[in-house]
């Protein structure tokens, strides 16, 4: 198959079949082929080539990134986001700003790349779809880095970034969380509540305990695990 490939002018069927079949010996066609002048070729090249696991598949998504076909740099994209890899970090970063942004915040939060924190700083505040700002919530989660503060009204954000404080004991979110405890938006004081759990600190359980009369059932169901949370860490210290 591989042969055939080689020799067909338009090898599109002869690489579906390479695909299907997942060889690596087949590798060095799938390399060779990347340089087709048939965009569709260069396609299914470099799928099939994503599809082995090639060992050159990031160098060769890496240069596909410059294809001048839009069918092979998406392509490319679609191959950076599923391989993770800190040499593909600035066009993960650059992927943050079209259709692929929520995955390639998820790849960037699995390389924990600081690079990537001014994106994932971006994303959070402004992304309009749930998956994206939640994907550079994790990323932000898992990544060191200083505090920002995200200038936006969107309740949504707010609900975000208080989850996001109870990741972060070292930036010592306690004064926030308690401003938060007595928020107008039910979410947001849950938020506020699991936070302190997930923190431990034994200062929260005040604030914890005045959410279990709350009106909203998913205020009080929050706050209850929480505290739950706090006094079964202070059991194990003492």
């Amino acid at each position: 198959m591989c042969d055939l490939a080689r020799a067909a002018g338009f090898p599109v069927p002869q690489l579906e079949e390479l695909d299907k079949i997942g060889s690596t010996e087949a590798e060095p066609v799938l390399v060779e082929l990347l340089g087709h002048p048939d965009p569709d070729v260069r396609d299914h090249a470099l799928r099939a080539l994503h599809r082995i696991d090639g060992t050159h598949v990031v160098d060769a998504a890496i240069t596909a990134w410059d294809d001048p076909h839009p069918l092979v740099r998406d392509r490319a994209a679609r191959v950076l986001v599923r391989h993770d890899d800190h040499r593909a970090v600035p066009r993960l970063i650059l992927l943050c700003d079209g259709p692929h942004a929520a995955a390639a915040a998820a790849a960037l939060t699995r390389l924990g790349d600081p690079r990537a924190l001014p994106t994932l700083w971006h994303l959070f505040g402004t992304a309009r779809d749930r998956a994206t700002r939640h994907a550079a919530g994790r990323g932000l989660a898992r990544i060191d880095g200083p505090q920002h503060r995200v200038g936006s009204d969107d309740p949504r954000v707010r609900r975000a970034y208080t989850w996001l404080l109870g990741h972060k004991p070292e930036w010592q979110p306690e004064d926030r969380l308690s401003t938060d405890t007595g928020a107008a938006d039910p979410l947001v004081r849950a938020r506020a509540a699991e936070a302190f759990g997930r923190l431990g600190d034994p200062a929260g359980a005040d604030h914890v305990r005045a959410l279990l009369t709350a009106p909203d059932p998913r205020v009080r169901a929050t706050a209850t695990a929480a505290l739950r949370r706090l006094e079964a860490q202070r059991s194990a210290k003492a």
